[in-house]
């Protein structure tokens, strides 16, 4: 007798706690950001435009940007500005241009390119949201101003794009 009642509290046991799982086993995804790519450009010398992403439906994004230039040239006085562009719901490519920007004279940070090295916004990276329509791509890029192009220093650029809805 004792058995069969043992028995049947362990089956109840398992059918009321089967299924069940704790709310760190499986989050929820509502309102959570989703990475829809993220990487890194090391020790880059030339300018560059890539694709970031495509999206296949329309959605906000947020794109989070550091770079540093890693090595420098003494003396010169050009310019490394990263930005990045997209098309939203007017339809009109957007672009911001410059996102961060570096004189390659001395190693470090680039700094918010709204301002400048002498009067910068902030050091760090940026972070940007804005609206992309779907089928259109998001790109980024590195360009260069100066007097006689790339001079040997180099950057470094690491970023993430997340869509946010």
């Amino acid at each position: 007798m004792y058995k069969v009642l043992g028995v049947a509290v362990l089956l109840a046991t398992f059918a009321f706690t089967s299924g069940n799982r704790s709310a760190s086993a499986s989050p929820s995804q509502l309102g959570v950001p989703v990475i829809v790519t993220s990487g890194e450009l090391l020790n880059q010398t030339e300018p560059f435009t890539k694709t970031l992403f495509t999206p296949q439906a329309s959605g906000l994004y947020r794109l989070s940007v550091y770079a540093t230039l890693t090595t420098a040239t003494p003396g010169s006085f050009s310019n490394w500005y990263y930005g990045f562009s997209w098309t939203d719901v007017t339809g009109a490519v957007q672009t911001a241009s410059p996102v961060l920007g570096s004189q390659d004279y001395r190693l470090g940070e680039f700094w918010d390119g709204a301002g400048s090295e002498t009067n910068p916004n902030y050091y760090g990276g940026v972070t940007r949201t804005f609206q992309v329509n779907k089928g259109t791509p998001i790109t980024h890029s590195m360009s260069f101003s100066g007097n006689s192009g790339p001079d040997g220093t180099a950057y470094s650029v690491f970023y993430t794009l997340e869509k946010l809805k």
